[in-house]
């Protein structure tokens, strides 16, 4: 069934793709959602936060799911809805330094069940057991990019009866590799025990504290990327900082915004406003979507850095991105906001794809630390980087770093250069991170990535240790 295929790879990929449902609406495909209503607010509960996006995650796959069912069969949503809502139940209700273990147990429990399906059941029956399996996986997100590429490519068609047996092997397998990866509780570390107390000014770039937890855009959540409900609640779960991206609008301000095309949640014609010919005051006046329901306006305005930097700045550590196209003045633009704060300038990051845009920052303010990104690199270009007369301040930052480019991260310790990797989630990447001693994560996740950071030791200081 390649359609299925194809929903799968879409499913464990896409973080940011909204569910097409609200936690207090409709759930996929117009079916009604068997689960309850998100957090209304930002907590520092971090199982509450972390179970809201469980239910999101699952209503992704559904959708999905819903959308790829093969003629003469209506995938029902709701089965696997009430089970994971009862995986998640317990785990609130287990003691409070035991989130991870029931919530563990309880998936396991799923997928043990599910591996042990009749393989001669009838098809709708065996359909809808094998699309439950996959919308669990997809929600509790426990397995590696390669378990996810084989559930999504080894059966093109969970309709063949030939296929069921193998089918149900794999999903045995699968019970077992999830139970290698997440039988271990764990806890997430007071916040004074990692070097800076809650509200302390923050101190980016102190290797001591071990890598830091960025959160991308804000983390997924129940509010609007890059909105500043979204901050608020990475900075109540814990999280180190923030990153962020900017853009100018027509009028000279600069805005928190990703992209430079901003749709009108609702707007029944589909208009867009460009955020480089828009007035500022015409972009606060709008409203950011909901990230339940991409057709409906969430309470979140556009965000002007002046409110992000007198909001959170010195409490968290800012990691500005000033998109390629953001516009010509924008660095500039950028800089006149940084040089009124100067106190704000040692917990501040820049960053951005293009050099171009981050020469006029480093020129103006030498102590500002200024990140390159990348989607790839090589020894070589890090070695330029440390050549640098200013190479104490810069960080290489690189997608999957510890993934994509092991020795280029290697020579960047051994020059005595910081490391930023992006977008990490799943839990297999976040743990490579953390044991390579990456020394920045910018994650959708920064509850996982924080629980994860309490468990795994630091890499050894001495890079032949860590070799």
């Amino acid at each position: 069934m390649r359609p299925l295929a194809l929903a799968l790879r879409l499913g464990a990929g896409l973080l940011a793709l909204v569910a097409g449902s609200a936690c207090e609406g409709r759930g996929p495909a117009g079916a009604e959602a068997a689960t309850p209503g998100c957090p209304a607010a930002p907590s520092a509960a971090a199982p509450a936060l972390y179970r809201c996006e469980v239910l999101y995650r699952l209503l992704d796959a559904q959708r999905f799911l819903a959308s790829a069912a093969p003629e003469g069969f209506a995938y029902d949503p709701r089965t696997a809805s009430e089970a994971v809502e009862e995986v998640l139940g317990a785990a609130a209700a287990a003691a409070p330094g035991d989130w991870w273990r029931a919530e563990a147990a309880g998936a396991l429990r799923l997928l043990s069940e599910l591996g042990a399906l009749d393989p001669g059941a009838s098809r709708s029956a065996w359909l809808q057991d094998a699309y439950d399996l996959i919308a669990v996986v997809l929600a509790f997100e426990v397995l590696t990019e390669e378990q996810l590429s084989r559930v999504a490519e080894g059966f093109p068609d969970l309709g063949r009866e030939d296929d069921r047996a193998a089918a149900v092997a794999l999903w045995a397998e699968l019970g077992q590799s999830f139970r290698a990866n997440l039988e271990r509780p764990r806890s997430l570390a007071p916040r004074e025990a990692r070097g800076r107390p809650a509200g302390a000014p923050a101190e980016p770039l102190d290797a001591e504290a071990g890598p830091l937890v960025v959160a991308h855009q804000g983390g997924l959540s129940r509010w609007p990327p890059n909105s500043l409900a979204a901050f608020r609640r990475a900075r109540d779960l814990g999280a180190d900082g923030i990153e962020c991206d900017l853009r100018l609008s027509g009028d000279g301000r600069v805005f928190v915004l990703h992209d430079e095309r901003l749709a009108l949640p609702g707007d029944p014609d589909g208009r867009v406003v460009r955020v480089s010919r828009a007035r500022g005051w015409e972009l606060e006046r709008l409203r950011l979507h909901d990230p339940f329901a991409l057709d409906r306006p969430s309470g979140e305005s556009p965000l002007p850095l002046e409110e992000l930097l007198r909001e959170l700045g010195g409490e968290l550590l800012l990691w500005l991105e000033l998109k390629p196209d953001g516009g010509e003045r924008l660095p500039e633009a950028v800089g006149d906001l940084l040089a009124e704060r100067p106190a704000l300038l040692g917990s501040v990051v820049v960053s951005s794809l293009a050099p171009r845009m981050l020469r006029p920052l480093r020129e103006r303010f030498p102590e500002l630390a200024v990140a390159y990104e990348s989607v790839a690199i090589d020894p070589s270009a890090v070695e330029s980087h440390a050549a640098r007369p200013d190479a104490h301040r810069l960080i290489v930052s690189v997608r999957h770093f510890p993934t994509r480019a092991p020795e280029a991260l290697r020579r960047a310790e051994e020059l005595g250069l910081r490391t930023s990797a992006f977008t990490l989630n799943r839990f297999d990447e976040l743990e490579r991170a953390l044991a390579a001693g990456v020394d920045l994560i910018q994650t959708d996740r920064p509850d996982r990535a924080l629980w994860l950071r309490s468990r795994v030791p630091p890499a050894p200081m001495n890079s032949d240790e860590a070799r």
